[in-house]
C-alpha cells in the first residue's frame, strides 16, 4: 500500500511520564509500565527518495527499567499512536475500517455460487 521508509526522532522527557505498576526489583532497581505523550519528528523516505518530515503528537505506552542510581537499563516501546485529536486519526480509521470489511466482503469462497441476491 505504502512504500516508505520511517526514521523516528524521539526525545522522552522521563520526568513527564505517567507510570503505572511500578515495581522494585533486586539490587535498588525499578521497572514501570508508562504513558507518555511526546512530539515526534518523523522523516519519511518514499521509493524514489524523496524525504518529507513530519512533527507529530503522538501517545507512547511502555515499559523502562530504571538502574539504583536512577540510569535507564531498559526501554520497551509497546505502542505508539496518534492520539484521538489527531487530524490524520480519523482518515486512517476509516482506511483500516474498508480495508476489513473488503477482507470479509472479498472472500467468497464459503458461499453457494447458486446463490442470488434477492
Amino acid at each position: 500500500m505504502f512504500d516508505f521508509d520511517i526514521a523516528l526522532s524521539l526525545d522522552i522527557d522521563f520526568d513527564s511520564m505517567q507510570y503505572i505498576d511500578a515495581a522494585h526489583r533486586a539490587a535498588g532497581s525499578w521497572t514501570s509500565q508508562f504513558d507518555l505523550s511526546a512530539t515526534v519528528c518523523l522523516e519519511l523516505t518514499d521509493s524514489v527518495g524523496d524525504i518529507k518530515e513530519e512533527t507529530k503528537l503522538l501517545d507512547i505506552a511502555g515499559k523502562v527499567t530504571f538502574s539504583a542510581d536512577g540510569k535507564v537499563q531498559e526501554l520497551v516501546l509497546s505502542e505508539v499512536r496518534a492520539p484521538d485529536t489527531d487530524p490524520m486519526h480519523r482518515a486512517w480509521k476509516q482506511l483500516r475500517q474498508r480495508q476489513h470489511v473488503q477482507a470479509i466482503s472479498g472472500d467468497t469462497s464459503s458461499e453457494d455460487p447458486e446463490r442470488t441476491e434477492e
